[in-house]
C-alpha cells in the first residue's frame, strides 16, 4: 500500500500555488464559521490548494476538513 501511494504523490511546490488559493481559502474558512465550525489557517490553506490542483488530500484528521467537495484519503 507504501508503494501505491508514493506511485501516486503529487508535491505542490508552495512558491507555484494558483493565486486563486489565498482568497478561496478565506473564503472557505468564513463559510465554515458561519455553520459554527472553527477551522485553522493551515488546514484550509491546505484545502484550498488541493482543490485548486484538484487533488486527493491524504490524512488521518478526517474532522479538520470536513469539506463534502474535498476528496479525501483517510489513512486509517
Amino acid at each position: 500500500m507504501a508503494i501505491l501511494l508514493l506511485d501516486t504523490t503529487v508535491i505542490v511546490d508552495a512558491d507555484q500555488r494558483q493565486e486563486t488559493t489565498p482568497p478561496a481559502s478565506g473564503r472557505m474558512q468564513n463559510r465554515w464559521r458561519k455553520k459554527g465550525h472553527t477551522l485553522s489557517l493551515p488546514d484550509v490553506t491546505i484545502a484550498g490548494v488541493a482543490l485548486t490542483h484538484g487533488l486527493m488530500l491524504l490524512t488521518d484528521k478526517r474532522k479538520d476538513f470536513p469539506m463534502p467537495e474535498l476528496a479525501l484519503y483517510s489513512l486509517w
